[in-house]
């Protein structure tokens, strides 16, 4: 009988020991979730075209589309390229065509396991045939929030129990870098 006692307390002990070396190795490691350039793009995809209104006392119609994505190594902001048209409401024919580019950085949220690209901004507009009551300036601030509106409560990607190593991870973003075309993302538990 004390044989078989001791063989279960060893047995407990040797369990125990491996469970706490396990929590302290997946603690220290962590995991690493990958976002590619071509999931990046199509989530953009999904959401342009977009158009807003704006300006006094002229109103003008702003319109986004054809999103372009760019991630450059070494960057924490994925950039992307779009489309830009500007034309009077209400008034056809008149339009002004060019592209803005649009940077932000990719900001993980433990509560709810997900990636959205936050502090998103317009930094550079180039429109040709400008209408002579706008301001490019103006263009810009209009691109920016209209950016926003459209991309900043959106996820780009959510950690997902049906995909191997992701699960509903109560984790903390250790690092975050891009490199070879995906977005890299180091998760490490709390």
């Amino acid at each position: 009988m004390k044989k078989a006692v001791r063989a279960l307390a060893v047995a407990a002990a040797v369990t125990i020991v491996l469970a706490v070396a396990a929590a302290v190795f997946l603690r220290q490691r962590g995991i690493e979730v990958a976002v590619t350039e071509q999931q990046v793009q199509a989530w953009l995809e999904t959401r342009f075209p977009q158009e807003e209104t704006f300006g006094r006392p002229l109103t003008m119609r702003l319109k986004l589309e054809h999103p372009r994505v760019d991630l450059s190594p070494g960057s924490d902001r994925v950039s992307f390229s779009l489309d830009a048209m500007v034309s009077p409401k209400g008034l056809g024919g008149v339009r002004a065509r060019g592209s803005a580019t649009v940077s932000g950085v990719i900001h993980y949220e433990p509560d709810t396991a997900e990636f959205f690209v936050r502090d998103l901004r317009a930094d550079r507009v180039e429109i040709k045939n400008l209408p002579g009551l706008l301001s490019l300036g103006e263009i810009q601030r209009a691109v920016g929030n209209l950016v926003i509106s459209s991309l900043e409560d959106k996820p780009l990607y959510r950690l997902r129990d049906d995909r191997p190593g992701e699960g509903r991870l109560r984790a903390y973003l250790d690092d975050l870098r891009v490199e070879d075309g995906k977005i890299v993302a180091r998760l490490r538990w709390r």
